[in-house]
């Protein structure tokens, strides 16, 4: 897809509940649009700091973001036409939580595609004559 309109995005984490003692691990989700880096690299907004391998996500007037702790978690976009999601960052970063003009910074997956493919089939290993992922 074209990075020159905003496009719907969803961000995950988990949040640790205790109840009745017990720690609890639930998943929370919000919808947030992916930023042009046109209107978030603006001098209001992160001043030319985000580059191509970086995404905004969250919304212009803010309230909608990840936040401490979510580090690492994922911001996934729909195939509309097959109703499946994909992995398109991992939050990274943010000036604070849900400010206006300062959305959360998440890596831009698809520019390490290759990478990761290739670290992928790295790690692939012939276990007792059998090509397959290693065995732990």
């Amino acid at each position: 897809q074209t990075r020159a309109q905003p496009w719907a995005a969803k961000i995950l984490h988990y949040f640790l509940l205790f109840l009745t003692g017990m720690p609890v691990l639930v998943l929370q989700e919000a919808q947030v649009k992916i930023i042009p880096l046109s209107l978030c690299n603006r001098y209001d907004w992160y001043a030319g700091r985000i580059t191509d391998n970086m995404l905004c996500a969250g919304t212009e007037g803010g309230g909608v973001d990840s936040c401490q702790g979510d580090s690492g978690g994922p911001l996934t976009c729909i195939f509309p036409n097959v109703k499946k999601y994909y992995l398109a960052g991992i939050t990274s970063y943010g000036y604070g939580c849900g400010r206006p003009k300062f959305p959360g910074i998440y890596v831009h997956i698809a520019n390490y595609r290759n990478w990761i493919d290739q670290h992928l089939l790295d790690q692939t290993t012939t276990v007792k004559g059998q090509n397959g992922p290693p065995t732990y």
